[in-house]
Order: structure tokens, then C-alpha cells, then sequence
């Protein structure tokens, strides 16, 4: 049975280069958000991959993004992946993080749609390296969309500064 997101407008997002620029000693991962030596498992180098090409692309500093910060989902804590603040301190994209070898599927959309509910940034950025899918939340009314560019959260990242 073909998933509705085959049919979503997929991102291009050229991860895999900043890979090779992740800082590494021992095993481990320099996670320039939290300031700490991490384990290099492999949701985790997609995460500090996805940070290296955020702060590239929309010229940024690792002080506007916040790794696993915890909220509260229908009295649950959830730790979410990453995410990146604008100029006004506010949630302007949550990106959800997952290894290589894990399918971006419905599940993974519903995941960060719950925890969306709680932030309400107007961008979710699902990804696992090869694969990504970049949402446009319109909260005042009710609705969303699929963007296949980056173009278009540069431009609106640019506006928030």
C-alpha cells in the first residue's frame, strides 16, 4: 500500500557534506548548542548535521537553537530534537531527527505534530539525512503545507530576525 506522503513534496537538503565537518574525538560528537561531548549514535550525528547546515544556510548561532528541550504533551514529557528560535525568542522551527536507516512515515509526522501543539513554531522539519519533509504551520487558520525549498524558510527566517 503506497504511504500519502510518497506523494508529499519532498526536500533536497544537502546533509551529508556537513557531516564530514561534525567535530569528533573519542567516539564522540561536539554538540555546539548544549556545549558538551555527546555519543555518536546515529540519530545523533543527523541532528548535529542538521545544525551545521541550519547555522550555514540561515546564517545563525548555535545560541538560537536548543537541543532536547523538554515540554509537557497531554501531561507526558517529550524531549524534542532541536529547536530554532528567531530573533524574538520565539519557536520558529522544531525539527524532528532520526537515524539514516528510519523511514520519515506518518508516524514520525504525528510525532512532531503532538509536540507542535505544545510549541506551535510555523516549521517542522522531519529528516533522517537522505530524506526530509519541511511543513508550513498556519496557525490562525488551522491549516498547513508542504514546502519542497529551502528558499522559502530562509526568506521567512530572514523576516524574523
Amino acid at each position: 500500500m503506497e504511504s500519502a506522503l510518497s506523494k508529499t513534496p519532498h526536500l533536497s537538503l544537502p546533509l551529508r557534506p556537513y557531516a564530514d565537518h561534525i567535530r569528533q574525538r573519542d567516539g564522540k560528537l561536539w554538540d555546539p548548542t548544549r556545549k558538551l561531548w555527546l555519543v555518536a549514535e546515529p540519530e545523533e550525528v543527523v541532528r548535529q548535521t542538521l545544525i551545521l547546515y541550519l547555522q550555514d544556510i540561515l546564517s545563525t548561532s548555535p545560541a538560537r537553537m536548543k537541543t532536547e528541550p523538554e515540554i509537557r504533551v497531554q501531561s507526558m514529557r517529550k524531549r524534542l530534537d532541536l529547536v530554532l528560535y528567531d530573533g524574538k525568542g520565539e519557536p520558529f522551527l522544531l525539527a524532528e531527527c532520526k537515524a539514516w536507516s528510519v523511514p520519515i512515515d506518518e508516524k514520525v509526522l504525528q510525532q512532531i505534530g503532538n509536540y507542535n501543539t505544545v510549541l506551535k513554531a510555523p516549521f517542522l522539519l522531519l529528516t533522517n539525512g537522505k530524506e526530509s519533509l519541511l511543513c508550513h504551520s498556519h496557525f490562525g487558520a488551522r491549516t498547513s503545507e508542504f514546502v519542497d525549498t529551502i528558499d522559502f524558510l530562509k526568506n521567512s527566517y530572514e523576516d524574523k530576525r
